[in-house]
Order: structure tokens, then C-alpha cells, then sequence
């Protein structure tokens, strides 16, 4: 079981890397509303979750406007490697705007992995076929009683995860009171996850995750290490190099990795010192070796400076 919060403008100071600590997996951020709100505190939430290791998606709220235009609002907010998350509840209208306004996003280059609508508007629009809409985010809470993410979902019964609309329930949020990371108004949305690490990385991110932890960590590695490297290159020796492929790479290892951990980059540097060494020679020329050395040794000097 894993366990994630959902947040929005009204946490604006949620400590993500705290709530790593305490355990807390993936977070799913409020982006957008209608075809005209815009979180003002999702492109923080995004980076922070991310600097903290968190598996990330985002949610709009659906409401009654035209779909076209929710999705505008949609696209003006969210980065398109981030999967984008309906909430359909009180005040969104009915499910054909969300299959209008999923198409929309699908065309437009989004995922849309999960669909947030509770059992009790399920049952106020008439119980309608779900079919071809994305697994249900369903909700169900015990009581408000403010608590730990694995205490509440004890009190969860066994059939709150039956699907319903032909649809499965894939996420369960089971409280809205939920206590993360001493969060100043103690009442947090918490989530529950049925699957490993790496299924639900492939639920929120799309990705076929097939890393182990120590490829994982080992991928962190390296993608702290381009970060770290990419700066000091630019500056060690006053050469300014356009690392295009090296910029690609280290997006590609950020995409992949699911979670951060503790490096020393002083001694990443160090073991990877010959993969740096052949980036920088392939850039200068091999008629260069001397100043790709050098720049090898004022970057592993740098990176030693680096703060813990």
C-alpha cells in the first residue's frame, strides 16, 4: 500500500519533503477549475514535490463551461509530462462534458489517468455507464476525526473499493483530516494506493517504470550529478558549452526517477569522473584534452564544495 495527499491553494506552506519522510509517496496538485481558475500555488507545489522525490500528477476541477475551454486553461498551466487528473463532483455537470473534455486533453498530448468522481454524484447523475473513461479516484471517509494516513485507512471497509459504472476504484482518498508533515491546519487529503512503487509511477507518470531501487538510485545519481555538472562546466575555465544532448539526458533520467535520495557529490563526481571526461571531450574536440582535463578538475573541486 502506498499512500499520497492532494493539495491546492489552501496548504500554501505543505512541507513535500517532510511528508516523504513520514512516508508519503505521490502527490496529486490542484492546477485549474472551470475554464477560468487558476491554482495560484500548483507550478510551486509541482517543483517542490518534485525536489522532494514525490511521484507527481495534477487535477482540474470540471465545471459546466465548454470543455474546449477548460482544456485551454488546462494546457496554460500544465506541463504536458505532467498527467492530468478530472474531478467531477459538486457543480461540474455531467459526464459527457468530461468525455469531451478528456478527448480534448488526449489530442492535445495530455494523459489523463485517473478520474475523481465520488460514489454519491456517481448516484446523483443517475448512476450513467462510465465506459472508456479513465479508473476511478474514488472517495469515502470514516469520520473527520483527525489522523495518521495508515490509522484511518484501518477503518476503511473492504467494499468502499468496489468499482461501480464499469469502472474500477484504483486510488481510494479516505479523509480530508489528515495529518501530514505538522501542517498548520492538520487536515490534509490523504490517499491510498494498492500496488508497488513502480505500478503506481506507471499509473501517474505513463512511464513503463522498470527500474529496480538500485537502478533508481543509481539513475538519481546521475541526474543530480548532470545538474551539478552542467553548472560547473559552464563556469570552470570560462567555457560556456551548449550541452544539448547532456540537457536532454538529465530531462530524461529526471522523468524517470521516482524518487530522490542523499548523494555525496563529491564522490559522484569522482566515480563518474570518466563519463564526464568523455562529455567534455566530445564537446571541446580531442585536440583539447588538456582544457577538458582541467575543466574535469575544477568541476570535481567544485562539486566537493557542494553543501549536504
Amino acid at each position: 500500500m502506498l499512500f499520497g495527499v492532494d493539495v491546492s491553494n489552501h496548504q500554501r506552506h505543505f512541507d513535500f519533503h517532510r511528508a516523504r519522510a513520514e512516508g508519503y509517496d505521490f502527490a496529486i496538485l490542484k492546477c485549474s477549475e472551470g475554464s477560468t481558475f487558476r491554482d495560484g500555488m500548483f507550478h510551486t507545489h509541482l517543483r517542490n514535490a518534485r525536489a522532494a522525490g514525490i511521484m507527481v500528477a495534477a487535477y482540474h476541477y470540471q465545471r459546466s463551461a465548454p470543455a474546449s475551454a477548460q482544456a485551454d486553461l488546462i494546457v496554460s498551466m500544465v506541463p504536458r509530462e505532467v498527467s492530468v487528473a478530472v474531478d467531477v463532483e459538486e457543480g461540474s455537470g455531467g459526464v459527457n462534458i468530461t468525455r469531451a473534455l478528456i478527448t480534448e486533453l488526449q489530442h492535445r498530448g495530455y494523459r489523463v489517468p485517473l478520474l475523481y468522481l465520488p460514489r454519491w454524484y456517481w448516484d446523483r447523475l443517475g448512476r450513467p455507464s462510465l465506459a472508456g473513461l479513465p479508473p476511478l479516484w474514488a472517495s469515502w471517509y470514516p469520520d473527520n476525526t483527525v489522523r495518521h494516513g495508515e490509522t484511518g485507512l484501518a477503518l476503511i471497509p473492504e467494499h468502499v473499493w468496489n468499482g461501480y459504472g464499469g469502472l474500477d476504484v484504483v486510488l481510494l482518498q479516505f479523509t480530508s483530516s489528515g495529518a501530514v508533515a505538522d501542517h498548520p491546519q492538520g487536515r490534509i487529503d490523504l490517499n491510498a494506493y494498492r500496488g508497488s512503487h513502480e505500478q503506481c509511477a506507471v499509473l501517474l507518470g505513463g512511464t513503463d517504470d522498470m527500474f529496480t531501487d538500485d537502478d533508481r538510485r543509481r539513475l538519481v545519481e546521475l541526474y543530480e550529478w548532470w545538474q551539478h555538472g552542467i553548472e560547473g562546466i559552464r563556469h570552470a575555465g570560462d567555457h560556456y558549452l551548449h550541452l544539448v544532448r547532456t540537457s536532454e539526458r538529465a530531462a530524461a533520467l529526471q522523468a524517470a526517477v521516482a524518487g530522490l535520495t542523499p548523494t555525496d557529490p563529491a564522490a559522484v563526481a569522482q566515480a563518474l569522473r570518466p563519463e564526464l571526461s568523455e562529455v567534455i571531450r566530445e564537446v571541446l574536440g580531442e585536440d583539447n584534452t588538456a582544457t577538458a582535463d582541467r575543466i574535469v578538475d575544477k568541476l570535481a573541486e567544485r562539486l566537493g564544495r557542494v553543501p549536504q
